[in-house]
């Protein structure tokens, strides 16, 4: 799971894609929006989009 930039033929499967470079623009439940780079750890990424699971699916 990765956050990949947008172009022909990329493969999105299980992964999340952005038109921005740099990555990818999410919005946190008190509202606020903050970019997160695709150089991000593949791991913390895990644990940011799910917080509560003990084991990634």
């Amino acid at each position: 799971m990765v956050i990949e930039t947008d172009a022909p033929g990329i493969s999105f499967h299980n992964n999340w894609g952005s038109p921005h470079s740099a990555g990818a623009v999410f919005s946190r439940l008190d509202g606020s929006v903050e970019m997160v780079t695709t150089q991000i750890d593949v791991e913390l990424f895990r644990s940011l989009l799910f917080p509560h699971d003990s084991e990634v699916p």
